[in-house]
């Protein structure tokens, strides 16, 4: 889950990010919470590897992005599923 304080959530920096690690994506959402303003990207990757995670981890948290990226646990996505 990515989550970024009220008007900093930037999702093509994101995109840019997962695209320039390999990640497979089969399935995202955007929330907002009205009550604290956060704002919060979830993305689901079927294929990422140690390495790409941390990769993706770091730089989406680096200046001047500064989003928070927290690993959730994966269930299990059938690679059909992953787009290309």
């Amino acid at each position: 889950m990515i989550r970024a304080t009220h008007g900093r959530l930037q999702v093509i920096p994101v995109w840019q990010c997962l695209s320039r690690n390999g990640a497979k994506v089969c399935r995202w959402s955007v929330r907002v919470d009205r009550k604290t303003g956060v704002e919060s990207m979830t993305v689901d990757i079927a294929i990422a590897g140690p390495y790409c995670t941390a990769t993706i981890i770091a730089t989406l948290g680096e200046a001047p992005l500064n989003m928070s990226v927290t690993p959730l646990p994966s269930a299990a996505v059938p690679d059909h599923q992953a787009l290309a």
